[in-house]
């Protein structure tokens, strides 16, 4: 719609510009009139494509990892943290997206909500912003238990605001890729909650976790890695209620 009507103003531009030229009986006049007119259709305009603050330069090559082939999927375990519970973490001196370590509050641990058959599903998507970049982070997964336990659960998860970590079936160089951090700085909120007895997932409830609108990351989820996959996985687990 938006190209229709820039194609429509060009060419009631273009008609004018011709006529003001052919009244003041020059041809390059005309053109050079509606030359300018394009331009200033070139420049954005409200509502156009923002163009983000330039704060980023790339710094190396990349292309497919022979040696380390990517693999899809996440594991069924998902982990989730109240956010307020959190203390911190400890960031790789050289890379800040890389997490070494996550601090709890006093004995404070999370939970982990175990699904089944690729039922855990992270992901998370650039949002572009008309001063810099922000990030969306989402994560969906299935509950497949129901009893008046597990309801109370859910009431406190659709009112909670929480961290989440998710393992990659992908591990990259000895579990270097395997761990991944959503809504470190933000965190998450459930957007959506549903259970369908007749749902192709068996009655199985679908919980949705999303950053808030107005609080999105500032970048992607974090990699949680220390030393080799088993070290990081040993430190996660202690954090994890038993």
């Amino acid at each position: 719609m938006k190209n229709l009507k820039l194609i429509l103003s060009l060419i009631i531009v273009f008609t004018m510009s011709m006529f003001v030229g052919f009244i003041a009986g020059s041809l390059w006049l005309g053109v050079g009139l509606f030359s300018l007119s394009v331009l200033f259709a070139m420049v954005p305009q409200d509502g156009d494509v923002a163009y983000a603050l330039i704060c980023g330069l790339i710094g190396s090559n990349q292309g497919p990892d022979c040696d380390y082939p990517l693999s899809g999927g996440a594991d069924d375990r998902l982990l989730l943290y109240n956010f307020s519970e959190v203390a911190g973490y400890t960031l790789n001196v050289a890379n800040t997206q890389i997490v070494e370590a996550i601090t709890m509050t006093g004995l404070l641990k999370g939970f982990s909500f175990t699904g089944q058959n690729f039922s855990t599903q992270p992901r998370w998507r650039l949002v572009q912003g008309p001063f810099s970049n922000s990030f969306e982070h989402e994560v969906e997964f299935l509950i497949f238990n129901y009893n008046g336990a597990i309801k109370k659960e859910l009431l406190a998860l659709s009112k909670a605001k929480l961290i989440a970590v998710a393992q990659s079936n992908f591990k990259g160089n000895d579990g270097d890729a395997a761990f991944h951090l959503f809504g470190a700085e933000a965190g998450l909120f459930v957007s959506e909650m549903e259970q369908d007895f007749n749902s192709d997932v068996q009655g199985a409830v679908r919980v949705k976790l999303k950053s808030n609108t107005k609080g999105l990351e500032g970048a992607l989820p974090k990699s949680v890695f220390i030393t080799d996959f088993a070290a990081t996985k040993t430190m996660i687990d202690a954090t994890i209620t038993p």
